[in-house]
Order: C-alpha cells, then sequence, then structure tokens
C-alpha cells in the first residue's frame, strides 16, 4: 500500500490528539463542527450534480445525528434533552424525505445544527468562564 502524503499524515495525527485531548465540550463542539462539514458537502454535491458524494456525506450526517441522538443525557434536564430530540428528529425526517435533490435540505439542517453548536458554545464558554471565577 502506497504512503500517505505527509501533510495529510500530519493533518490526521493533529486531529487525532485534538480530539483524544478535547473536553466533553469541546468533543461536543466538533461533532457539530464535523456535522457542519457533511452538510456542506452534501449541499455541494447537489449543486455541482455529484449524487453519489451526496448520498456518503448524506450517510455521515445521518450517522451523526444518530451518535447526537444516543448521547442525550435526561438526568439533568429532561425539558432540554426532549427538545434536542425533537430537533435531532426533525433533522433526521428532513434528510429521509428530501435527500440528493435538493440542497435546499441540506441546507435547513445546516441552519438548525448550526444554531444549536452555537449555543453550546456560549455555554461551555460560559461555564469556563464561571470556573474562573
Amino acid at each position: 500500500m502506497a504512503s500517505l502524503d505527509p501533510r495529510l499524515e500530519a493533518a490526521r495525527a493533529y486531529q487525532a490528539a485534538k480530539v483524544l485531548t478535547a473536553s466533553n465540550a469541546e468533543t461536543l463542539l466538533l461533532v457539530y463542527d464535523t456535522a457542519l462539514d457533511e452538510c456542506d458537502r452534501a449541499f455541494n454535491a447537489v449543486a455541482t450534480g455529484n449524487p453519489g458524494a451526496a448520498s456518503t456525506a448524506e450517510q455521515k450526517l445521518t450517522q451523526i445525528l444518530l451518535l447526537l441522538v444516543s448521547a442525550i443525557d435526561p438526568t439533568p434536564d429532561p425539558v432540554l434533552a426532549g427538545r434536542l430530540l425533537t430537533l435531532y428528529q426533525w433533522c433526521l425526517k428532513r434528510l429521509a424525505e428530501g435527500h440528493q435533490t435538493d440542497g435546499g435540505v441540506y441546507a435547513k439542517v445546516r441552519t438548525v445544527l448550526a444554531g444549536l453548536r452555537a449555543a453550546f458554545a456560549d455555554a461551555a464558554a460560559a461555564a469556563k468562564e464561571s470556573l474562573r471565577g
């Protein structure tokens, strides 16, 4: 098997180290970032007439959403947990209804996920600030 480009190997090593050393909040933000990237990939694939790439990105996005669903912990705040579940299910339903032909579906899902990512980033920053005193 051929060796990978050294720059690609370095980038992958950096990304792996970033994931392994991340806090729970940072890991969640990385998951959202990956989901947003997959939304963009799917949208761009539809726009350029590449249904295979759109399908691949959509499959990855679906797996990320299922991961987020499985990570919901209702213990601290059952109402928030229920709302998150509803939003993730809405995203999954949109993907199931309009995949690979309508880039607007990916844009809508991206909007929801970007809003959630921003909210979690704000909460993580506030928590970090409160720890500093």
